[in-house]
């Protein structure tokens, strides 16, 4: 199953605000990500007469309604929807799944708290991986502000996230640079295959490349490099 982190708290706290900064700070990272809230009104099934109403009120329990741009899945019927069903959709579609609401779920849960609105913490405490707040709580976990995006985030991917498969790490004069997919990708078939067709490279499950330049010749404005240089 995709790791999932559900975004707990009261009415009003900032949830869907904090939902919408993560998912674009991992997405800058590199990530997919797929979101699913949980929603206290009503979710209408396309407009009435259209196809998909037409299924529903013929009383289909599940209405999926899909194009080449999205699918809407919809479970009718009265019935309540878990977050499984939406977990289980977005398995291998995404990297992490962010979750609004679902408190009584067993996800792992991240608290959104302010304190003119909630005195108390609604989340069990095993259940808690960090909390949202403005003012400091006497809890055992991470607590960040509300502007630390990056720092949610970070805890997200060390705790939950899978490390992915022949993943690339490019770390230049000490920092950590974020690659997209793709870059990762050509990266790591133009240098495996480099490696591989040297004598005595074996079969490579890792591989360290460290690269001194200490005169920064082949910076951003570099042309071209000499081999006796």
């Amino acid at each position: 199953m995709i790791p999932a982190v559900a975004f707990v708290g009261p009415s009003q706290v900032g949830k869907t605000t904090m939902v919408e900064g993560v998912i674009a700070e991992l997405k800058r990272r590199g990530l997919r990500v797929a979101a699913i809230k949980h929603s206290g009104h009503d979710v209408i099934v396309d407009a009435p007469l259209k196809d998909s109403w037409r299924f529903a009120q013929a009383g289909s329990d599940v209405v999926v309604t899909a194009s080449d741009e999205a699918v809407l899945c919809v479970q009718t019927g009265g019935m309540q929807m878990n977050v499984e069903v939406g977990l289980k959709l977005a398995d291998g579609l995404a990297d992490i799944a962010l979750v609004e609401g679902f408190k009584q779920s067993a996800l792992p849960k991240i608290e959104i708290h302010r304190r003119g609105v909630s005195p108390d913490l609604t989340a069990p405490p095993d259940k808690l991986l960090a909390v949202v707040t403005d003012e400091h709580l006497a809890v055992d976990v991470p607590q960040f502000a509300f502007t630390d995006i990056a720092g949610i985030a970070d805890l997200i991917v060390r705790r939950l996230v899978r490390p992915v498969s022949n993943d690339v790490r490019l770390v230049v004069n000490g920092k950590d640079l974020q690659l997209k997919p793709f870059m990762k990708l050509i990266i790591a078939r133009t240098v495996l295959g480099m490696v591989s067709s040297l004598k005595g490279s074996g079969a490579i499950r890792s591989l360290e490349l460290s690269v001194q330049n200490p005169s920064g010749k082949w910076g951003s404005n570099y042309e071209g490099w000499n081999p006796d240089d």
